[in-house]
């Protein structure tokens, strides 16, 4: 499953395909541990497409806007 980068203001929610020859579907939302009822901005998407970097105000950071970093196993979970 291929993920393209996250609307900033929604972060993160994501549309997906299952290949480059199907089509996109609507923005998904990625579910915990990703997505929090904090605000989220600034997504950038490594160039394998495997790593999502962000900027969160969630649970458990230092305070304010911290940096996250999720990264998706070769299985896509």
């Amino acid at each position: 499953m291929e993920v393209r980068a996250a609307t900033p203001a929604f972060l993160p929610f994501a549309p997906t395909r299952r290949s480059v020859h199907d089509s996109w579907s609507p923005p998904t939302n990625l579910g915990a541990p990703l997505n929090s009822t904090a605000a989220g901005q600034q997504p950038s998407l490594s160039t394998d497409g495997r790593t999502l970097v962000f900027a969160s105000s969630r649970a458990g950071g230092f305070g304010g806007a911290d940096i996250w970093i999720s990264t998706r196993t070769p299985s896509g979970h």
